[in-house]
Parts: C-alpha cells; sequence; structure tokens
C-alpha cells in the first residue's frame, strides 16, 4: 500500500491506495481516506502530515499480510476435518420459496390452523414437502432427510409430516382454491383462448371403484381407468 496525495487551491488530501485487478485489469483502490494536511496537523501535531500518512500505509499493509497468513493457516491441508459435521447445505429451494410466498398457500394453512387443534405448523410441512418433491421427488421418510440438507429451514418430525397429510387431503379443495386464486401474481392469465386436452390413465385392478371406472382405455386395457382433462390458457 502507498500514500496518494491530491491537491487543491487551499489544501491537500491523504489517502491509503492499494493495486488491485478488476476484470483484468490494473486499477487502484483506496483502502483509506486519512483527511486534509490541515486536519492531520491539528490531530497530530507531533508529525508532518505526509510521514504520519507513510506510517498508516505501512501499519495497514502489515494488517493485511497478517490476516492474509491467518486465513491460510486456517485452510491448511494437513487440518483434519470434524467428524459427522455438516458443511455444505442445499439452498436450491430459495426461488421456489419466493414463487410459494405469492400463491397465498400460507394465508390458507393459517386459517386451517386456527379452525383446527393442531400445534405443529402446517405450512412449513406444506412447504418442505412441496420444495422436497420438486428438487428431490422420494418417499416422506427420504423428503425429511433430504430436508436436513437445506439451509435455515425448521425441520418438522417424521410423525407430525404424516398426520398433516391428513389434514391437507381433507382441506386440498381450499388450498387448490387459494394458490390458484393468487397464480395471476406468479403469472398473469390470457383467457381469451383456452386449450383443452384429455388423456386417462389405468389401474391394475380388476374391480371399478370411485373414481376407476371402466371406459375406452388409450392402452386397449380391460382395467378401470381415470379420465383426466387440463386447461390451458394462451
Amino acid at each position: 500500500m502507498r500514500v496518494k496525495v491530491t491537491k487543491n487551491k487551499n489544501s491537500q488530501s491523504f489517502y491509503v491506495i492499494k493495486d488491485v485487478n478488476v476484470a483484468g485489469k490494473r486499477t487502484t483502490k483506496i483502502v483509506a481516506a486519512l483527511g486534509n494536511e490541515n486536519q492531520l496537523r491539528e490531530k497530530h501535531p507531533d508529525y508532518e502530515p505526509l510521514v504520519w500518512a507513510k506510517k498508516q500505509a505501512k501499519l495497514l499493509t502489515q494488517k493485511e499480510k497478517a490476516n492474509q497468513n491467518s486465513l491460510i493457516k486456517s485452510f491448511s491441508a494437513a487440518k483434519l476435518i470434524e467428524k459427522d459435521k455438516q458443511r455444505s447445505f442445499n439452498v436450491g429451494y430459495l426461488f421456489l420459496q419466493d414463487i410459494l410466498s405469492q400463491l397465498g398457500l400460507k394465508q390458507a394453512c393459517k386459517k386451517i390452523q386456527a379452525q383446527t387443534r393442531i400445534k405443529y405448523d402446517l405450512y412449513n410441512i406444506l412447504a418442505l414437502l412441496i420444495y422436497a418433491r420438486i428438487l428431490s421427488p422420494s418417499s416422506k421418510k427420504s423428503s425429511l432427510a433430504y430436508m436436513q440438507e437445506m439451509l435455515g429451514v425448521d425441520l418438522p418430525n417424521l410423525h407430525d409430516i404424516y398426520r398433516a397429510l391428513s389434514l391437507l387431503s381433507e382441506r386440498k379443495e381450499e388450498l387448490v382454491s387459494a394458490s390458484y386464486h393468487h397464480s395471476i401474481n406468479v403469472k398473469p392469465r390470457d383467457t381469451r383462448i383456452l386449450y383443452y386436452d384429455c388423456t386417462n390413465f389405468y389401474f391394475e385392478i380388476e374391480v371399478a371403484k370411485d373414481m376407476k371406472q371402466y371406459g375406452v382405455s388409450k392402452e386397449h386395457r380391460p382395467n378401470p381407468i381415470i379420465q383426466m382433462g387440463l386447461f390451458m390458457d394462451a
């Protein structure tokens, strides 16, 4: 580091600067603004301003080198890594968190929770299950293990997840309605034109039950099927 002096009509100012590389180009960076000549003479009457400024530049250089040496020592290749301590975290869910916050599900879950006696955080469980389903689809038990890799989340226990599934199933229509109503915040809809498509999928069972009924199957299988329709806007 070195001292830079800028002069004007009435005085001169002192700075500590150092050379840096920015985008492959060499330039200088101001490390400290020490003040003008009058200020330094008033604060440090025993020194000439330039002499005191050079002393400060030397001290800042020594401090920077000491910090660099300390950093190098802390990353020693010979240092053993502590066993069973998590050092990396998954932050891939953060962009989903932003989308989910716009869908109104938190408010819907709070309303449901207020109407029940549950103690666990319903929205937290729903959100974590959505993140895990999108990023690493697996069983609920495996999803809980995946959640432990996420940065800064409030982990539920497995029993509460199973309890929440029953409640989410019971109140599914409210949650779907809320997310559809607020989805315009994520992506505006153009309903001037609607596209419709339908398909069916079969179940490997022999007896029709509930929504699973016999019909014309695209696979030509003699099994009960469910018909599914899909609307898309322009």
